[in-house]
């Protein structure tokens, strides 16, 4: 699909979404808004501040029965004109309401009491909010404002070093790349290892999955791997990291790495509040005082030994394949002008050494050449606003980053609606739409490949800034003596990589779009029916423009002479004459690649929560739902060959390369789809005695086509039961002041995952013969996988035992936890027989076990 007709659809999504939220707002809004004028009699003055003393900010002043209101400032302070007879409604999240009559008074002084269960309180776990006293998992709450690094933009990075048990490693600096991160260490041999992101209780697939090895790779998938990199950080509220079996049960066999829940900021009750935020963030060029390498002169010497002990004669260097100083220097002394009769260099010592001198003296800072001290800025604004029976909240960022790197830079859109409403005490509902749009530059390169024989891994023509900077003999120079762009070889090839970096790159676009919707009815004072729904759509289109004068196609052209015709395995070798040399088949013209991967996924939920208070001791909540999930991707590849960038972009293609094409089997364009559905029934019940005693218990049975087709197989229960003592609630407890809260914790339960499974029936694709001859290709079937009947999930058991504290009013905390988890079941490859046509076959067949302790 063209990317207008995709940019026009999802710019006539957000028009229509906003347009129709904002009506339901000012809906909801006439009641409050239905007074007629006011007759403003007098002006008062006031201040709000919490039991301490301390003042709040931002609390809403309304008279009420009209939308007229302030916020108070900075110091609690506001001034409003009123009627008279007034109310004022006082309101602040995480504080008790009060509505102040204001009589005679032209002063008023309000002390908030802050509520029994505040944003602190609760463990958010993405199906329910559980009061803290109640919860018998492991998980940590942290607030954006405590983790928020001003110059990071993507939302999964801001998590590093901020949660015990929580690693993140940056493997790449590239915008959207995935970090490596892990919730209590690896917990799988070849699948996933990476937690599952949670945004307002919907999970957040990845629009494609990365691997363990595409993440340590650099592999060009990566630059969407971050399934949260289109969120904008101003929006956030919290994030909650739920890591043991307990915390995790509701998310059964989707939860064996982890979850980490995102809730974002919602509308606030009382007159508009806009926030802008703005961040100016520069990254200082690397440094080789922060790597022991060699300067020029140390490897200029090393150079000369090698020449001395035979490495670098003249006869070897003229026809290396890849080389620098002294490759460049016997090409010079090969160059012969017949018009003034002159070599390119003298072949004499003083020559030699006088062309040497310059590059040893070079010291070339690759880092300096390569490098920017760049300038990233980012750029939020949000409104808030609403009445008792709704709130809006609506927000847009824009980031723009010049990029680190000569070929790095993205941009950045975001936008945000979402909206509740409240029609009456049983009834409320809620509506959001997220998007987001990046482009990005990023420098071109091409997958990873293996080499069987020696075990070895290689990347052509690889132009990463960074590794060529560190991997790179500081000898070379990236200009002449002119001041011109010099060029050494890389393929037989002319090779500058300035030169790479503005013709070789990748080009990325991603739009994103979701719309999600709940709704919540009090059948009964005690009995709440929840539905869940969210639709999501992104769609990403990578170019891969290669220009004619970069090096890979240069590569492709590089004949000389007989020697590098023969070594030159770019070139073409025609089976239909094999004692032929090899021929150039892309004479004209460089690469045209595009990766496209499209998803659309929804996420549907269903669920009854039931509370019950038996006299003054006992208290049991039960929570019952079914989910269903579905993703669909779609995968395009075309490679495009003799695309002329120079010419207009009109393709010159070569016959003899689709004539090579046919011959390896290849295809220059693919198209392919992937259908995955889950199932899931669950019920979580949880009992507490006298506020000090919990315990709970969860099953959870999920269903995936990824699984084999028995039912022992496709079908899993998961299960956990977990306890907690709430120590402070003794008697005995009472007897100090030292240490203000005191909980114990347990749980034991199982998890699984999905792991590297892809199928579970026979898998056949239809694909060309292999054949010598066009006019004998025909199309046939061929096995890509047997049917995996039994293949099933990979299981952990995780047992957890925990301890939690505060002292010295609550200023200090102490967490502490004890894991242990044994998976079994774990896919991977093994090799059978191959009789029934698959050499390698996934199958579950390993164990691993992991323990530790976790702490501040």
């Amino acid at each position: 699909m063209d990317l207008f007709l995709i940019f026009n659809k999802a710019k006539s999504l957000w028009i229509t979404t906003f347009s129709s939220v904002l009506i339901l707002f000012l809906l909801s809004s006439a009641e409050a808004n239905s007074v007629g004028s006011i007759d403003f009699q007098r002006t008062i003055k006031g201040e709000v501040r919490d039991q301490g003393g301390k003042p709040l900010s931002g609390a809403s002043v309304i008279i009420k029965g009209t939308s007229q209101g302030v916020s108070t400032d900075s110091e609690g302070k506001f001034t409003l004109q009123v009627p008279a007879g007034a109310v004022l409604q006082i309101r602040l999240l995480g504080y008790e309401g009060q509505d102040i009559t204001v009589g005679a008074r032209d002063f008023i002084s309000v002390n908030m009491k802050a509520t029994s269960t505040v944003l602190d309180d609760v463990v958010v776990t993405g199906y329910q909010v559980v009061s803290k006293r109640q919860f018998t998992g492991a998980s940590t709450k942290i607030n954006t404002e405590d983790v928020r690094r001003d110059g990071i933009a993507d939302v999964s990075r801001m998590l590093e070093g901020q949660v015990a048990g929580v690693s993140v490693q940056n493997v790449s600096g590239t915008f959207g790349a995935a970090p490596k991160i892990r919730v209590r260490g690896a917990t799988s041999i070849s699948g996933d290892n990476k937690p599952l992101w949670v945004v307002d209780g919907m999970i957040l697939e990845d629009i494609v999955n990365i691997s363990n090895e595409q993440l340590s790779t650099g592999d060009p998938a990566t630059l969407i791997g971050s399934s949260v990199a289109g969120l904008n950080p101003d929006d956030i509220e919290s994030f909650e990291i739920l890591k043991d079996a307990a915390a995790t049960s509701l998310y059964g066999a989707r939860a064996m790495n982890g979850v980490i829940v995102i809730t974002t900021k919602k509308g606030r009750v009382g007159t508009p509040l806009v926030s802008y935020t703005g961040n100016f963030s520069t990254y200082l060029k690397p440094s080789y005082s922060q790597f022991n390498i060699m300067n020029s002169h140390d490897q200029m010497s090393m150079y000369a030994e090698m020449q001395r002990k035979g490495w670098l004669n003249y006869g070897q260097t003229s026809r290396f394949a890849n080389g620098g100083v002294f490759v460049k220097m016997a090409d010079l002394i090969n160059q012969y002008n017949e018009s003034n009769g002159q070599f390119g260099l003298k072949n004499d010592p003083a020559s030699r050494r006088a062309f040497l001198e310059r590059y040893a003296n070079a010291n070339t800072d690759w880092f300096d050449v390569l490098f920017d001290n760049s300038l990233m800025q980012e750029h939020a604004l949000s409104v808030s606003m609403g009445t008792e029976k709704g709130q809006l909240y609506v927000s847009t960022s824009y980031l723009n980053d010049n990029g680190w790197s000569k070929a790095d830079a993205v941009q950045r859109y975001t936008g945000n609606v979402r909206a509740t409403f409240t029609p009456s005490k049983r009834l409320n509902f809620g509506i959001i739409a997220q998007g987001s749009i990046r482009d990005q530059n990023a420098p071109g390169t091409l997958g990873r490949t293996s080499n069987q024989v020696t075990g070895s891994f290689d990347r052509d023509f690889d132009i990463n800034p960074f590794s060529y900077a560190l991997n790179t003999s500081r000898v070379l120079t990236a200009y002449d003596e002119k001041g011109n762009l010099e060029y050494f070889r890389r393929n037989f090839a002319p090779f500058n990589i300035l030169n790479e970096l503005e013709y070789n790159n990748i080009k990325l676009n991603f739009i994103d779009f979701k719309m999600q919707g709940d709704l919540r009815y009090n059948i009964l004072n005690n009995l709440k029916f929840s539905f869940e729904g969210a639709y999501r759509y992104a769609v990403t289109n990578q170019e891969h423009n290669i220009h004619e004068n970069s090096n890979i196609p240069n590569a492709y052209r590089a004949d000389a002479d007989a020697t590098i015709r023969e070594s030159n395995r770019f070139l073409y070798r025609d089976p239909d004459n094999p004692e032929a040399e090899p021929i150039v088949i892309l004479p004209y013209g460089g690469f045209y690649n595009t990766d496209d991967v499209n998803m659309v996924s929804y996420n549907l939920r269903n669920s009854l929560d039931y509370n019950v208070k038996l006299a003054e001791d006992h208290k049991l909540n039960s929570y019952a739902f079914m989910e269903l999930r579905s993703a669909d991707r779609k995968f395009k590849v075309f490679n495009g060959y003799g695309y002329q960038f120079d010419k207009g972009g009109v393709p010159y293609v070569d016959p003899k390369f689709l004539k090579m094409m046919v011959e390896a089997n290849a295809n220059y364009f693919e198209m392919s789809k992937r259908k995955e559905r889950f199932l899931a029934y669950g019920l979580n019940s949880r009992y507490t005695f006298k506020d000090r005693y919990n315990v709970a218990g969860t099953v959870r049975y999920d269903g995936s086509n990824l699984m084999g087709r028995t039912n022992t197989a496709r079908w899993l229960p998961t299960w956990n039961l977990s306890a907690s003592w709430n120590i402070d609630g003794e008697e005995f407890f009472q007897r100090q002041s030292f240490i203000n809260t005191a909980t114990l914790r347990a749980s034991y339960g199982l998890t699984a995952s999905s792991g590297p499974a892809t199928n579970s029936s026979v898998v056949l694709r239809n694909r060309a013969a292999n054949r010598p001859y066009l006019t004998e290709r025909e199309s046939v079937i061929g096995i890509a996988n047997v049917e995996n009947s039994e293949l099933t999930w990979e299981k952990m058991y995780k047992a957890n035992i925990g301890f939690d504290m505060a002292m010295w009013n609550n200023r200090l905390t102490l967490t502490m936890d004890y894991y242990d988890h044994d998976s079994y079941d774990l896919i991977g490859r093994i090799r059978t027989g191959g009789i029934d046509g698959e050499a390698l076959k996934l199958a579950n067949y390993a164990d691993m076990e992991a323990y530790g302790v976790e702490g501040p």
